[in-house]
């Protein structure tokens, strides 16, 4: 595969040379959340933005770039996604998640406070952006957060404004 600044991966073996930061944002900021089934567009980069917002200080960061994988594989819908016949793609998103954590400094798995807002926050969107939300009706979402709907531009300049504020290049 091609990326946006031009490196080719191996989408089977990626490598922590792989990982770029500006092609996790320019791809984030053009796919769709929830496969593209919303009441108007809005970006896996202005989901992860957002989850950045809502998670300690601390688990910032690691939220920021939670789906930055899909940068590198794309996404599939959670039922789809966790079928047994999909574990091999589970496994290449674990590799590209490992070269993530790597490169940027991250934990190689994901906090239990990260996951609980990107649980919270994918019902709070699905009660701004689809038409059936009926499966989110015993769980529990963010109250007052607006989904914005950014065009790709804006959602990959906020990702990036965002990173830069909170990830601090080790010294070398």
């Amino acid at each position: 595969m091609t990326t946006f600044t031009g490196k080719r991966v191996k989408l089977l073996s990626p490598s922590v040379d792989d990982i770029d930061i500006q092609d996790i944002a320019h791809a984030l900021s053009h796919l769709c959340r929830f496969t593209g089934h919303c009441a108007r567009f809005y970006s896996v980069a202005e989901h992860c933005w957002a989850a950045s917002h809502l998670v300690e200080r601390e688990f910032a960061l690691e939220a920021l770039l939670h789906d930055a994988a899909e940068a590198y594989i794309n996404d599939l819908s959670r039922p789809l996604k966790h079928l047994p016949s999909m574990s091999e793609y589970l496994v290449i998103e674990q590799r590209f998640e490992a070269a993530i954590a790597v490169k940027l400094g991250l934990p190689a798995t994901m906090s239990p406070a990260v996951k609980v807002t990107d649980n919270r926050l994918v019902v709070t969107e699905a009660r701004q952006l689809l038409r059936d939300h009926r499966w989110t009706e015993d769980l529990l979402g963010y109250a007052g957060w607006c989904v914005e709907g950014l065009d790709p531009r804006a959602a990959k300049a906020a990702f990036l404004f965002r990173f830069k504020e909170l990830y601090a290049q080790p010294q070398v």
